[in-house]
């Protein structure tokens, strides 16, 4: 029987919330890389810096937005707070979603990878820096970093003011789809232990290994139950994401 499946979104949506469960409270310093999508100011998903203009995130984070020109969105660099004005603030002015995504639990939200072209450009410094893509797939058993503002302790919705982080170990394919049997080989599974793991608001956010970005945080069984949290294997669309980067 497929387990109901948590796009990790908004609150203002059904399956909602915002924090990484578990882990412990990080500076933006030590992951620059990290972004905060804000829809009319409230956090609701991340992303990763990539270069100047774009922004790696969840096709489910930015699919239902509104076209040009993006009013309600606005995307905050450099800084470790979920609320607030700290940090550099862009207006968006295109977003691209990769064509095949459905977004719905037949397709296990396989494809769930977008990017978001800013108006303006980052300004580069200790606390906005851009994260390589993968040079190689992910090797199962490595111990990779995951960062976001998403809700700690489901079912609440109450989001967390600051950035946090949690280790997770990358499972193979095999021990993957033995508790979730509809993830495919374009996803990445990975787990800590009961009580630690993404949950909703940490949607878009990344997954990353020896600096680099091998996983955008996709969805989950809420939250933190023990079940593998599911993320787009990156490496598996890094010629898509060259070619929108390329375009724009």
């Amino acid at each position: 029987m497929l387990k109901q499946l948590f796009p990790i979104e908004t609150e203002n949506k059904k399956n909602v919330g915002d924090r990484v469960v578990g882990g412990e409270y990080v500076d933006i310093v030590d992951y620059p890389y990290q972004v905060s999508l804000r829809k009319y100011g409230e956090h609701y998903c991340g992303g990763s810096i990539i270069s100047k203009r774009h922004i790696l995130t969840a096709a489910h984070c930015i699919s239902g937005l509104a076209q040009y020109p993006y009013n309600d969105i606005t995307v905050f660099t450099g800084t470790s707070q979920s609320y607030g004005y700290s940090g550099q603030s862009h207006r968006v002015v295109n977003t691209w979603v990769h064509p095949y995504f459905r977004g719905d639990q037949d397709s296990a939200f396989a494809y769930d990878i977008g990017i978001m072209i800013l108006a303006d450009e980052i300004q580069f410094n200790a606390y906005q820096q851009p994260i390589q893509l993968p040079t190689r797939d992910v090797r199962y058993g490595e111990i990779a970093t995951t960062t976001g503002w998403g809700i700690q302790h489901y079912p609440s919705n109450d989001v967390s003011s600051i950035l946090k982080r949690a280790y997770m170990a990358t499972l193979p394919a095999s021990e993957c789809n033995s508790a979730l049997p509809e993830v495919r080989n374009i996803q990445v599974c990975a787990l800590n232990k009961y009580g630690v793991g993404v949950c909703s608001g940490d949607s878009g956010g990344p997954l990353v290994v020896d600096g680099q970005v091998f996983g955008i945080t996709s969805w989950v069984v809420p939250c933190a139950r023990g079940v593998p949290d599911v993320y787009t294997k990156v490496y598996s669309f890094v010629d898509w994401i060259r070619n929108v980067v390329n375009q724009y």
